[in-house]
């Protein structure tokens, strides 16, 4: 994959992000998040990610970021945004005859019958190292939440990608739970109109 390439993908991408999962509300009004918050923002990222035009481009997108972080064994996703996320990476790494990762999905709660786990897991496993991805990031209470079930479960979490990072410049960090946090896009690459972004940006987490 050459640089030019990933650099149409995440074009595309956020073109797609843009025109189908960006809304924003009008004055007055706003969407309740999965954080509880309010937000005249609301960013419905399934819109895009889910779409079979993306697939391809966006797996790409995040293969790079994952393989940034080093070595892993396995890509988590967080239920239900980045579920999705690390299926495909890990079918792109297959295809692509690149380190295989097994998936691992972590649930809000604990599963309400069979074995009630929070972690599911495949059968093997290959490697203790995982990287968990993320759709958006509002406050980074999901990321939190989905680090320390790994933790528990005996993985050593290397990194948080995420597609989307909405927070304002003054409430982002460079970490989550103390492993790194790489993003693909920032609230300003969704060239919202002037007076909406300065309003998002003043409505804290």
């Amino acid at each position: 994959m050459t640089t030019a390439q990933l650099v149409d993908y995440r074009h595309f991408v956020l073109a797609h992000l843009k025109s189908y999962s960006v809304k924003v509300a009008p004055p007055g009004e706003s969407f309740k998040l999965a954080s509880g918050g309010r937000s005249r923002l609301y960013v419905d990222a399934k819109r895009t990610v889910l779409h079979r035009q993306v697939h391809q481009p966006l797996a790409a997108i995040l293969h790079e970021e994952v393989r940034q972080l080093g070595h892993v064994d396995a890509v988590a996703g967080a239920v239900l945004g980045g579920c999705h996320l690390a299926s495909i990476v890990a079918t792109y790494a297959a295809v692509r005859s690149e380190p295989l990762y097994n998936v691992v999905y972590v649930r809000k709660t604990p599963k309400d019958h069979g074995t009630g786990h929070v972690v599911e897991q495949a059968w093997g496993r290959f490697g203790e190292w995982v990287v968990l991805l993320e759709d958006v990031v509002s406050t980074g209470a999901t990321a939190k939440h989905a680090v320390s079930a790994l933790r528990e479960e005996g993985f050593d979490v290397r990194g948080v990608v995420a597609l989307l990072d909405r927070r304002a410049p003054d409430a982002r960090t460079e970490t989550i739970e103390g492993v790194p946090l790489r993003v693909v896009y920032r609230l300003e690459d969704l060239e919202l109109a002037a007076a909406d972004l300065a309003a998002i940006r003043s409505e804290g987490p």
